[in-house]
């Protein structure tokens, strides 16, 4: 019995034990439960969005410092004109006159001083409060881009069967070397650059490394070398894919230019090497005597280079020595959201530029532009830069310089250096890109807008177009076909607004429903013309422009038998009746408030008008 009553204990001894046991490995596995969560993307992208929205806010409390500061210094001002008039008054009137107000006015002093005073305080623990504030957004930013960051691995791990197998395929010897894996990038940017990295390696492997017969001959190691590296460069990834190969052939690249009808032999005899090399990034552009099955996927190197830079506001550069191999640089942003961006001023309009397209911004005496067979251009670092009027470009009506210096950018694009020059260089900032919409995913020139400090909307400049329509312009390239002559019934419209954002949305919508399409950035230019002789069906006004309003355009219009038969809309944020009566008193034929604006309601419109 003994033994059984000392034994008894040991039953729930054990038991408890065990019971310990797997209490401890349920913390331990809760433990491991608590350290990482499964989330959407979706759900990512949504946080990422609304830390998109964080950045605006704090843009516009930034704004907000600014103009409180400003305020600060309209109050200095007022004290220093009171105390002027002050003296003024005792000088004219005498001391014993002032006397008599003597309480009031020491009252006012004191209001003043006051006021000063508190404007001072509040002001500072604002921006005290809004500079703490930044800092945590900043975090928070990093913290969230974080959330949707990968190791460039993710993709690099399935180039190396990818090379092996074509190696293979062209009788090759190639060996892969990959650096930088471990470089972290956002999601979305990972998911856009894997094409065109594959079908740099692919031209790698077909242009660029020989056979290794010839490898042999030319003092080479048999097997050939394709490098890609990734690394961080501030806020940039800059990802390069190198080979040891036969390099890219001036001379080639010329003569195919020639024969493909590019150019000139003369022009291209003039072209540098380097010039010369970066042909291969213009439309259908090939030196292989033959496509291949690898090469000639339908995506050439133009695709790839435009790709990356409109889709991923990033660079595609490429370096090459005949005989020693090639190397292409692809500079991209750690994410597609928020970029750096230069403001500049272009008439009334602001807009934004991506820095990372600039090669550098100045100020030039209008004495340093020259003329070279009839076209403007400056010399940079021995070179000769074309230039070209940024408002030329966009359409957008320009003041000029504020200064007698002209406010001039140049970006390097291609291989290609131009020159544009605006009215004003505002600075350079943070932004937001926002994307334009289903039903304005092309507009010339334009790649996205975003949303500064005080509301305003800013188109962001489409660097390809921008140079594409400049070397056009300044003759360096062959313009596209003018437009044919209206057919089959097509209608054309005047667009008359003198807002560049709501133009290039109205224009956008009319072209992709089938219209011809003119512009004016205000009422005066519209009529004019209209009476040097622009045939359209119908003018799209807006109603509060420069020099000449759309009431007053709408008037002119009806009132001129020439052009009477001519249908007006006017398109409008003015929506009080007593407006609205003015336009149609006008003559207008229909009046679209641009609260209820939309696509389908324009155009409705105007085809139940004109049809």
């Amino acid at each position: 019995d003994e033994h059984e009553e000392a034994a008894a204990p040991s039953a729930p001894t054990a038991a408890s034990a065990a019971r310990a046991a797997k209490t401890g490995g349920d913390a331990e596995l809760k433990s491991k439960v608590q350290t990482t969560i499964r989330i959407k993307t979706s759900q990512v992208d949504s946080l990422l969005n609304l830390v998109s929205e964080v950045v605006i806010s704090q843009i516009k409390a930034e704004q907000r410092a600014t103009e409180m500061r400003q305020l600060i210094s309209s109050a200095s001002e007022i004290w220093q004109t009171w105390s002027r008039m002050r003296s003024t008054l005792t000088a004219i009137a005498g001391a014993d006159a002032v006397d008599g107000f003597g309480e009031d006015l020491n009252v006012f002093d004191g209001l003043i001083g006051e006021f000063r005073r508190d404007m001072n305080s509040f002001t500072k623990a604002y921006a005290d409060d809004v500079s703490r504030t930044s800092l945590v957004v900043t975090d928070l930013q990093e913290q969230g881009m974080r959330l949707r960051m990968l190791p460039a691995n993710t993709i690099f791990q399935t180039f190396p069967r990818a090379v092996r197998d074509l190696a293979k395929q062209f009788k090759k010897e190639i060996e892969l070397i990959v650096e930088g894996g471990d470089t972290e990038l956002d999601k979305k940017v990972l998911e856009e650059i894997n094409d065109p990295l594959v079908h740099i390696m692919r031209n790698a492997v077909d242009h660029g490394i020989e056979d290794p017969a010839t490898r042999m001959k030319l003092g080479k190691p048999a097997q050939g070398t394709v490098r890609l590296a990734a690394r961080q460069e501030g806020d940039r990834i800059v990802i390069e894919i190198s080979d040891d190969g036969a390099g890219i052939d001036p001379e080639k690249v010329r003569a195919s230019a020639v024969r493909k009808g590019y150019m000139s032999e003369a022009e291209a005899s003039s072209m540098s090497d380097r010039e010369a090399m970066y042909l291969i990034f213009e439309a259908g552009f090939s030196t292989a005597a033959i496509i291949t099955e690898i090469s000639g996927r339908g995506v050439g190197m133009d695709v790839v280079r435009e790709f990356i830079v409109e889709k991923l506001k990033g660079s595609l550069d490429v370096q090459s020595v005949l005989g020693q191999g090639t190397t292409f640089r692809l500079t991209i942003p750690l994410t597609l959201a928020i970029i750096r961006a230069l403001m500049l001023r272009v008439g009334d309009q602001v807009f934004a530029l991506p820095t990372a397209s600039i090669e550098e911004t100045l100020r030039i005496e209008p004495t340093e532009i020259i003329k070279v067979e009839g076209r403007e251009v400056i010399r940079r670092q021995r070179r000769t830069v074309p230039l070209v009027r940024l408002s030329e470009i966009l359409g957008v009506p320009a003041h000029g310089p504020e200064t007698t210096k002209v406010p001039l950018i140049t970006i390097g694009y291609s291989g290609h250096r131009m020159g544009f020059m605006v009215d004003a260089l505002v600075g350079e900032q943070q932004i937001v890109i926002k994307p334009l919409g289903s039903h304005l995913r092309k507009v010339d020139n334009v790649a996205g807008v975003t949303i500064l400090g005080a509301g305003e909307v800013v188109p962001i400049l489409n660097v390809p177009d921008l140079m594409t329509n400049a070397r056009t312009r300044s003759g360096q390239i062959a313009g596209p076909a003018v437009r044919a002559e209206r057919t089959g019934g097509a209608f054309k419209v005047l667009i008359c607004e003198d807002s560049f954002t709501t133009r290039e949305l109205e224009r956008s919508i009319f072209e992709a429903a089938g219209y011809d399409v003119e512009t004016a950035t205000d009422g005066a230019m519209g009529l004019t013309k209209l009476r040097e002789g622009l045939q359209v069906d119908a003018v799209v006004t807006d109603v509060q422009m420069p020099n000449m309003t759309g009431f007053e355009l709408t008037k002119a219009i009806k009132s001129d038998p020439s052009l009477s038969q001519i249908l007006v809309i006017i398109v409008t944020s003015l929506e009080r009746d007593e407006e609205k009566a003015e336009g149609i008193e006008a003559g207008a034929d229909a009046y679209i408030t641009k609260s209820v604006f939309n696509q389908d309601t324009l155009l409705d419109t105007v085809e139940r008008l004109i049809r």
